[in-house]
């Protein structure tokens, strides 16, 4: 995520050792290459430095302004929140996203927030709603809300160049949600790139946070729904497999279903008969989280599989 910070004293502190060297502004432009309006944005404590920024004026102020700024960060509630963004993404209750929204919108209009970012405040907002929208099928804009939100910290950011980034927490949350919705748009091979490149982020050790650990199985979940959409039925089984052994070595039951589900489908389309045994284990795994609606939409599938099979 994004840290808050004391940019006011930050950056009078910034401008204090630029002064102390003899150097003009201009002077450290011409010499470092950083933008002249880089520099009086960040000595008027109007946005957080980007790191490479940071490296480069350490280099020459002879001063490690990367610790400096973790010197001037500061305790924000906007944690709350970051701590709901897996929550929500795991959860996929809309009742309770709102709620949620509701109690951000009401966080953001206090006047206490001078000292945090504004882009984190606004990322994390365009995210809520894009997340609201794909809940409700929405998928095109969602991808618009989720594109936005990365712009405003990876500012060239666009879907055809994603893999020439890095990303944080945050922005790994995001480009998975989107990955998510580009699946729903067919753009298949665009999705299953990304969710392989966010498995090599993600932590899967034994130490990782629980909601972490459900990502990791929501993507193999996802991966698998893919490579239904592309007919590659064996491809859907090996991610399906890797998700429910997964779930299996790290004792989670959250999004196992999905995984379960996914290999009863793809073993279906494989017409292999026992497909009906992991599909009934998604259906009994959700009624034992009463899960009731979903296990009733799932119980459908299973109803028009077994019809099939039969005509």
């Amino acid at each position: 995520m994004l840290s808050s910070y004391d940019l006011t004293s930050f950056s009078k502190r910034l401008k204090t050792i630029r002064k102390s060297l003899g150097y003009s502004q201009n002077d450290v432009a011409d010499e470092t290459g950083v933008n002249s309006d880089t520099l009086r944005r960040l000595e008027n404590g109007m946005s957080v430095p980007r790191f490479d920024t940071l490296e480069v004026l350490s280099r020459f102020y002879k001063e490690n302004l990367i610790l400096l700024l973790d010197s001037y960060k500061i305790s924000t509630e906007l944690s709350y929140f970051y701590d709901l963004v897996d929550y929500h993404m795991v959860n996929e209750d809309i009742e309770s996203l709102r709620n949620s929204i509701k109690t951000f919108h009401l966080y953001i209009k206090q006047d206490n927030l001078r000292m945090v970012d504004a882009r984190e405040v606004e990322q994390l907002d365009y995210f809520f709603q894009g997340l609201e929208l794909s809940y409700n099928a929405n998928d095109h804009s969602s991808t618009e809300l989720f594109e936005k939100a990365l712009k405003l910290t990876i500012t060239h950011f666009k879907l055809d160049n994603w893999s020439h980034f890095k990303y944080n927490f945050l922005e790994i949350r995001i480009l998975l949600s989107l990955a998510a919705v580009q699946g729903n748009l067919r753009n298949c091979e665009l999705s299953t790139s990304i969710l392989n490149y966010i498995l090599n982020y993600l932590d899967p050790s034994p130490h990782s946070k629980f909601y972490e650990k459900v990502l990791i199985v929501k993507c193999y979940g996802i991966l698998a729904y893919n490579y239904h959409r592309l007919d590659n039925h064996k491809q859907a089984i090996k991610y399906s497999d890797l998700g429910i052994q997964f779930c299996i070595d790290h004792s989670i039951l959250s999004n196992l279903h999905f995984v379960l589900f996914r290999k009863g489908v793809a073993l279906y389309n494989l017409n292999d008969k026992s497909y009906e045994i992991y599909i009934e284990q998604a259906i009994n795994l959700l009624k034992i989280q009463e899960k009731h609606a979903l296990s009733n939409t799932v119980q459908k599938y299973l109803d028009t599989f077994r019809e099939n099979k039969r005509s």
